[in-house]
């Protein structure tokens, strides 16, 4: 199954009068319960961009078994971060009477490098947990996740969210008259947000930005050239039907343009659409 982001999480609610929930028992006869210490886990030490890594809490102890009330008494919360990302994610909430806790959950990376998860546990405003685990994140591929010569065409956007990102991306593979395209699209977190400027504004930057990180500057650039209509109708297949070319990269493998569109809702937006090299 191709990968929509999939979060598998567990939300476990405490009554107050219970001393059970389903599959995870609370002892509440226990007057101190051992520290339930956590690990982080990856199924993953090594992935390409876009493709699915997978995290997981358990049990530092072998064999231990961890009830919901050795959590309330261990942990107020538990956030996961990434470094040189300031946003964290809330994995465990103990609150009064419930707690919410995810214990396995999928993350999607845009840039080649070695990633390093952090998890941190707190309890009475101090950190109790420290762990972290690396990833080895790697930009092997003609472009994006794809190989120009195993392409497949899909039916629908697939989006890939990172976590710790306000926005996340999707990724259409279509071909037209034989010839394979990639269409690269940027999606903020936020209801409502993608027929409102201040935030589809910024998908210009965001787009142009990625790509100039992943690859290189830009071949052309409307700034320089003027026009780009004449540059992207000599490099590309497709043929424009009311975008503007803002800019274009020629690689090795691939050539790459930012457009910008006007959506079903009247809306100017932008993307970043793919064609291989003719060799």
């Amino acid at each position: 199954m191709k990968k929509s982001i999939l979060s598998i999480s567990f939300f476990i609610s405490l009554i107050a009068c219970s001393d059970r929930t389903e599959g995870i028992s609370e002892n509440k006869e226990e007057s101190k319960p051992p520290f339930a210490k956590l690990s982080l886990k990856t199924k993953e030490s090594e992935a390409n961009i876009f493709d699915v890594v997978n995290f997981y809490l358990e049990p530092t102890v072998k064999d231990q078994n961890v009830s919901i009330y050795d959590l309330r008494m261990s942990y107020d919360s538990i956030v996961v971060k990434t470094k040189g990302e300031d946003k964290g994610v809330v994995i465990l909430n103990a609150k009064e009477n419930s707690l919410k806790l995810m214990l396995t959950w999928s993350n999607y990376y845009y840039l080649p490098e070695t990633s390093t998860t952090y998890l941190y546990g707190y309890k009475g405003n101090k950190v109790v947990l420290k762990d972290s685990v690396k990833i080895n994140i790697k930009n092997s591929k003609n472009f994006l996740n794809t190989n120009w010569k195993e392409f497949n065409p899909e039916a629908i956007n697939t989006g890939y969210s990172n976590i710790t990102k306000p926005y996340s991306f999707s990724i259409r593979k279509q071909k037209t008259d034989n010839i394979p395209s990639i269409t690269l699209y940027n999606h903020w977190n936020i209801p409502n947000s993608s027929d409102n400027p201040f935030y589809t504004k910024q998908n210009k930057d965001i787009l142009k930005n990625y790509i100039t990180k992943l690859y290189s500057k830009p071949t052309y650039t409307v700034e320089a050239e003027g026009s780009l209509d004449q540059k992207f109708d000599d490099h590309f297949s497709a043929r424009l039907n009311g975008e503007k070319t803002l800019a274009i990269w020629i690689t090795p493998t691939s050539k790459i343009a930012l457009m910008e569109y006007t959506t079903f809702s009247s809306n100017v937006d932008y993307k970043i659409y793919a064609e291989p090299v003719n060799k």
